[in-house]
């Protein structure tokens, strides 16, 4: 993502914080965000209490006032500080940054792709996102000079967040930008804690986390996890069985895909296998929103066939379907794109296309709409119609095409949505597979 700052030194207080664990002092400040500005501390209008410090003092264009309040409250813990804010505001409080200033120079370690050095052009990362960056909202730093930092938020349940990092004059800056759920917006916003310390190795600082997120979040280690089918455990192959592609160029037909299975079960006993029907429908992702048989594969009648077949095997059969988009041509789907519709806290509505389906290199692909699950209209659709394609075809699991995709949406809760939708699917019937792709925090 592009990364853009202000071209002007912000009147805002700043913070000296002193913690024998990182050595030299940092300092912190606070930004308000509504829905049209950025308002700041003006300067010297703290007033401090212990660790706690207040201002009803705070401003727009460095100069005008508006009416609002900051309360930070900094705390001690083990290795490091914690900082709980409380922001307020006469309209409707977006979010809030809390801005660290003057930390040690690291190489960030805690992205799921890879390393990267903290540089003068800074980076932007963003939470959640299931895919590239940020599946916990935790910084883990490797410091120049040894040891490691860390900077992590204490969600209660899943805010969205971004964070800006940049070298400055042999230091660390780093913005965490933690915004209100949509659904939520009010004058007032009890920021969730942002703790930042140091630790002599990284595994501590991720064990810390761990434990956490599973409490949180009430989470199970996998060995006694209660939503894994018995059969999942047995699984040691997952076949990837590609049907037809968006354009309409078919790798397997429901007679194939079989044939192939059967040839795999001659090296490995089929109650190790799980198969994963992709484009089963018919057009991949053109087709989403109806998950029905597709003739040119071989229809209904060859599709329950190949089912059985792979099942009399000792194999398990999965379908893939669109958990957030669909094709807003289709009827059943056209009557509801315009309620179900993802809508940012602002109101924007956003028609990316996905990705690159024909190889003209656009990802302008109007037809396909993006859907929230947490919405009744649209979850009671898509969970008719995998009900459906499990009740007459016998598939054994559902897997969910973009599950980790946030919004924050203004109008549904889409992480309670999908915590709900699942457990939805997992009454179809005994030993149902629900799996999805990507991962952020509770999911």
């Amino acid at each position: 993502m592009q990364t853009q700052d202000l071209s002007y030194k912000l009147n805002n207080q700043k913070i000296k914080i002193y913690d024998s664990a990182i050595g030299a002092p940092y300092d912190v400040s606070v930004e308000v965000f509504s829905l049209e500005n950025v308002y700041t501390v003006a300067e010297n209008t703290y007033v401090q209490n212990g660790g706690e410090y207040f201002s009803d003092c705070l401003v727009w264009g460095n100069t005008e006032r508006r009416t609002g309040s900051v309360k930070l409250c900094v705390s001690d813990v083990s290795g490091g500080k914690r900082f709980k804010t409380d922001a307020a505001l006469d309209g409707m409080l977006r979010g809030v940054k809390l801005r660290f200033d003057n930390l040690p120079l690291g190489t960030l370690i805690s992205l799921t792709d890879e390393d990267k050095p903290v540089t003068g052009y800074g980076m932007h990362l963003k939470y959640p996102e299931g895919w590239r960056s940020l599946s916990t909202p935790l910084l883990v730093f490797r410091l120049d000079k040894g040891g490691y930092l860390y900077l992590r938020c204490l969600d209660k349940t899943v805010n969205e967040k971004r964070f800006f990092i940049k070298a400055v004059n042999g230091g660390m800056r780093v913005d965490i930008v933690q915004d209100s759920n949509g659904t939520e917006l009010s004058g007032k916003y009890s920021v969730p804690e942002v703790e930042c310390g140091i630790a002599r190795s990284a595994e501590e600082i991720y064990s810390r986390h761990s434990d956490y997120i599973k409490e949180v979040y009430k989470l199970d280690e996998y060995e006694n996890c209660r939503i894994v089918p018995d059969w999942f455990r047995d699984i040691s192959l997952v076949v990837t069985m590609h049907m037809q592609t968006f354009t309409g160029h078919i790798f397997h037909t429901y007679e194939s895909a079989y044939r192939d299975i059967e040839k795999l079960t001659r090296f490995i006993d089929g109650k190790h296998i799980l198969v994963y029907l992709t484009g089963w429908e018919g057009r991949y992702y053109y087709k989403y929103g109806d998950y029905t048989p597709d003739a040119r594969l071989g229809g209904a009648e060859k599709l329950k066939e190949a089912v059985e077949k792979m099942q009399a095997l000792g194999c398990k059969v999965m379908a893939m379907y669109g958990m957030n988009m669909a094709n807003k041509n289709l009827p059943q789907i056209a009557r509801l794109a315009e309620i179900s519709e993802f809508q940012s806290v602002s109101g924007a509505r956003f028609h990316n296309g996905s990705v690159d389906w024909e190889g003209a290199h656009h990802y302008d692909f109007n037809d396909l709409v993006q859907l929230n699950i947490a919405e009744k209209t649209w979850q009671d659709c898509l969970f008719g119609q995998i009900k459906s394609a499990t009740d007459e075809y016998g598939f054994d699991g559902a897997f969910l095409d973009i599950a980790a995709c946030y919004v924050n949406d203004k109008n549904n809760s889409l992480y309670e949505g999908v915590v709900e939708f699942c457990d939805r699917l997992r009454t179809i019937k005994p030993q149902f597979l629900v799996s999805g792709e990507g991962y952020y925090d509770g999911l």
